[in-house]
């Protein structure tokens, strides 16, 4: 058997390193909010009820994590700018684009 059959230790330390680095670099992003999905609507309908009602666009942000605020754009009509899918303990949200609804799964 040939020397070159496989890899070496520090070859595999060195992919290691890399690999932890790619997921510390990653983990922030896919942090999940630290509410419970209801307390996560009673803080977000109030901001789409005032987009309505003053018919301007309004950026909500909720602190459910210090680190990874969740942010939420309506525009003038009350609809969501971006759809996305938080998920809880418990239950996922779905919040779908152009109709504004926040809709449990």
């Amino acid at each position: 058997m040939s020397a070159k059959a496989g890899m070496t230790f520090v070859e595999m330390l060195l992919a290691l390193a890399v690999l932890s680095v790619c997921e510390l670099l990653t983990i922030p992003l896919i942090r999940e909010p630290d509410l419970s999905s209801g307390q996560f609507i009673a803080e977000v309908l109030p901001y789409q009820a005032q987009a309505i009602r003053e018919n301007r666009e309004l950026n909500a942000q909720i602190s459910a994590d210090p680190l990874v605020p969740v942010r939420i754009h309506y525009n003038a009509k009350g609809r969501i700018d971006q759809a996305r899918t938080l998920c809880f303990s418990r239950r996922c949200l779905v919040m779908e684009l152009a109709g504004g609804r926040i809709v449990g799964k």
